[in-house]
């Protein structure tokens, strides 16, 4: 039998543990559980971006034909970020290791060095939910183009993209004070706005801890705990992913969100906004026959290549932080969770903050 390389086993441990590391990348990210995740191969982070721009047509005499001024179009524009790179590391002392083993732990059960991959997975989890927020796309090394910057009402560039040239590239923003704070004001300063702005009512209001109390207080009356939300046409229980809890006001959820930044809540419609990753395994570089005898070879398991190729299939469209094994230079076995992506906002007046001073 070859001897497995250390791309074969890191592949092979990304497919076995795909669902565990997708299950603990998201499950401390309330916001992330929202947003459609689109694998991408360029360069850098582009969408496209549609602005209003048509006026011309409207009412017109019975049997006229279309004229040249009946004709024109939206503009599209394309915006820009760089990809954001994020790891984590697992290392153990091959004493550490052998001792692991020699306790009957395997890949599969109790191995400290998978321990220490699924904590490094776990720390991970908690570099993306802050940075879904307060990261900066201009920052060095690139961070995620978060919340904060990306709803935001300053003129300004955002993503390549100038407001002072398109209007709607500028995201509803306004403060109010903890003593004001009340159902009327969430109303005028937050809902409705992103409503008339954008076109649409928020999907959810993501709140900080420290603010969510408050919020708690202003609940509508005789209407249940929010515990499930229906996003872009699929049911998420909020409660069993995430141990979120949430109300309503006037109809729309508001979650408590740790990593929403203090004082802070946050309107989203997540129509207009998704995440954007570079699979650092390519799903069309993994062999299905060869992983299932690298499967065999590393593990004992029998499994068939329909399961393989079922796993594989799964992994689409989801966010998957993946596992490199990395060379050993001494007595220790190292391992890096890395993860290329960024957020892509589509349509910025769609989204809205209200601070709470």
């Amino acid at each position: 039998m070859a001897t497995l390389s250390r791309a074969d086993i890191a592949t092979v441990l990304n497919l076995l543990f795909a669902d565990e590391i997708y299950e603990q990348s998201r499950r401390d990210i309330v916001a992330l559980h929202f947003l459609e995740v689109k694998d991408d191969a360029n360069a850098t982070c582009t969408w496209r971006v549609k602005f209003d721009a048509r006026t011309a047509g409207g009412p017109y005499a019975e049997g006229a034909d279309m004229a040249d001024g009946d004709f024109d179009a939206n503009s599209r524009v394309q915006a820009s970020l760089n990809w954001a790179q994020y790891r984590k590391g697992a290392k153990v002392s091959g004493l550490a290791q052998a001792i692991s083993q020699a306790n009957g732990a395997t890949a599969m059960n109790g191995d400290v060095f998978m321990e220490e991959i699924r904590d490094a997975v776990d720390a991970l989890a908690l570099e993306l939910g802050g940075d879904l927020y307060g990261g900066n796309p201009a920052a060095s090394p690139v961070e995620l183009a978060g919340a904060a910057l990306a709803i935001d009402g300053t003129a300004g560039t955002f993503a390549g993209i100038a407001s002072g040239t398109y209007g709607d590239w500028i995201a509803i923003e306004d403060t109010t004070t903890e003593a004001a704070l009340s159902k009327q004001v969430i109303r005028e300063k937050l809902l409705i706005p992103v409503k008339q702005a954008g076109g649409y009512r928020p999907d959810v209001v993501t709140v900080a801890d420290d603010i969510w109390e408050n919020v708690v207080a202003l609940a509508d009356e005789g209407v249940g705990d929010v515990k499930e939300i229906t996003v872009n046409g699929q049911t998420v229980n909020i409660i069993a992913m995430t141990g979120c809890t949430g109300v309503y006001i006037d109809g729309v959820p508001f979650i408590n969100d740790r990593h929403a930044t203090a004082g802070t809540m946050y309107a989203w419609n997540f129509r207009f906004v998704h995440v954007k990753q570079v699979p650092a395994i390519p799903r069309s570089a993994a062999n299905p026959a060869r992983l299932v005898a690298n499967i065999k070879a590393l593990t004992g398991v029998d499994i068939t290549v329909e399961d393989v190729e079922a796993r594989l299939r799964k992994m689409n469209g989801r966010l998957q932080p993946v596992i490199e094994i990395l060379a050993q230079t001494g007595d220790a076995y190292k391992a890096m969770v890395k993860w290329y992506g960024q957020i892509a906002w589509a349509k910025r007046n769609a989204f809205g903050k209200l601070t709470v001073t």
